[in-house]
């Protein structure tokens, strides 16, 4: 399962040290671990420290991020995907972004917010 990492600097690209990047699933989906587990829809905040907010494994899937720092909170559409990889969050949400509007996670998105 992959990790997301979300490296935050400030308009004269010094790190940014206060806020949090929450990572947000609203559908019930399959465990990357296999079986007959799921994973329930929750949400996991992680602290930015010296401008990195790190991740735990996250299950492949849709997610809302929002990334709060002070008086600015933005949200953002990502789907982490199946691989063992970390993989950064600017990406993700590039990617997202670039999604032709019938993409179901686009639709699905959509459909939640």
């Amino acid at each position: 399962m992959p990790v997301v990492k979300a490296t935050i600097k400030d308009i004269v690209k010094a790190p940014v040290g206060e806020g949090t990047v929450t990572y947000v699933s609203y559908d019930i989906r399959a465990a990357a671990e296999g079986g007959n587990v799921i994973t329930a829809p929750g949400s996991w905040a992680q602290p930015i420290e010296d401008g990195v907010a790190l991740t735990p494994s996250l299950d492949p899937g849709l997610y809302e991020v929002e990334i709060s720092i002070g008086w600015f909170v933005e949200k953002y559409n990502i789907v982490v995907p199946a691989v063992e990889t970390e993989q950064q969050l600017k990406t993700l949400i590039d990617d997202f972004l670039a999604l032709p509007p019938d993409t179901p996670a686009v639709r699905l998105a959509a459909a939640i917010g």
